[in-house]
């Protein structure tokens, strides 16, 4: 009995491992045109994807509260207060104010939840990753909150934390490599 529990434990890990790869591989074949983005993206992979945060009982809701309250605030680079902030700043304190420890960095946060890799899949309260925003050797540079109804908060280099419309941009709708599903 306990051989087949551990047989079928082992299939269910296998089984999610298979499918968390497939989504990964999604994202790589809706880039396939660019090579220098996929060899980001399978050195991106080899740190580790789709890793958990202990979340406990809190809701996308909840997040999303704790984002909004940063409306506003101006942009500066490495900031994550009421004073200034960027966008991996905004995830930083907005997890930071619900007493959710996660890393400083938009690449840092992208290994964690499961791998959404199309706009049309995405749901409320996932975070959701944009590559090509500024130059950098990293391969994800921006990232926000998705609201639904195709918005999301992020922080704008000009105009601060704002909401703004992934699917009726042309440059946000471009620049999309991922989200990812963290409740």
């Amino acid at each position: 009995m306990k051989k087949i529990i551990l047989i079928t434990i082992l299939q269910i890990f296998i089984f999610q491992l298979i499918a968390q790869t497939d989504n990964f591989s999604i994202v790589i074949e809706n880039n396939n045109t660019d090579t220098v983005l996929v060899a980001k993206l399978n050195n991106f992979r080899a740190n580790g994807i789709q890793k958990q945060l202990e979340l406990d009982s809190i809701s996308p809701d909840t997040l999303i509260a704790s984002a909004e309250k940063y409306l506003g605030t101006p942009h500066c680079m490495g900031g994550d207060s009421k004073k200034c902030i960027d966008c991996s700043g905004l995830l930083l304190a907005s997890f930071r104010d619900i007493n959710v420890n996660t890393p400083h960095g938009s690449e840092a946060m992208a290994h964690y939840g499961e791998i959404i890799p199309t706009q049309d899949s995405l749901q409320r309260g996932d975070l959701v990753f944009f590559v090509k925003t500024y130059s950098t050797k990293k391969v994800i540079t921006h990232s926000g909150i998705y609201l639904g109804e195709g918005k999301f908060i992020h922080t704008s280099s000009s105009k601060g934390v704002i909401v703004s419309n992934l699917f009726y941009s042309k440059y946000w709708q471009d620049h999309f490599i991922f989200g990812t599903r963290i409740f």
